[in-house]
């Protein structure tokens, strides 16, 4: 659940590149039965962290993570609340909750001040798998 107004800059250092916009998904790739884990979300650009504030303002956004559904395509809000396996994130570090023994994936996408999927970025994968 996103709280307060606090905003941090999003990374542009080791993984900055002149290519295409994109995010960098860091998950660990296995981890125990219901442990919490961390998956880190770097970008290639210049980006303002922070919460939705109901209007977009170029250079800013927060983190949409899907759990093993598919993400929202561009342009659609996604609510905060009431849809099991999706987090909002305003944090480059999201904590997941444990997870049932199997194979998962993790889908994060950029999103925009109205909360909407934003089209900026294509979103990207990775998979965990529980023992």
């Amino acid at each position: 659940m996103l709280s307060a107004s606090t905003t941090t800059t999003g990374s542009a250092g080791p993984s900055a590149s002149t290519g295409p916009r994109r995010l960098i998904v860091i998950a660990p790739a296995a981890v125990s039965a219901h442990q919490h884990f961390f998956v880190t979300v770097d970008v290639n650009f210049p980006l303002q962290i922070r919460i939705p504030m109901g209007a977009v303002i170029p250079g800013t956004g927060h983190f949409h993570f899907f759990i093993d559904r598919p993400p929202f395509p561009p342009g659609v809000h996604t609510p905060d609340i009431g849809l099991p396996g999706i987090i909002h994130s305003i944090t480059e570090r999201t904590l997941i909750p444990g997870l049932d023994p199997g194979t998962h994936t993790i889908t994060v996408t950029l999103a925009d001040g109205l909360d909407d999927t934003s089209d900026e970025v294509p979103p990207v994968s990775v998979t965990v798998i529980v023992r």
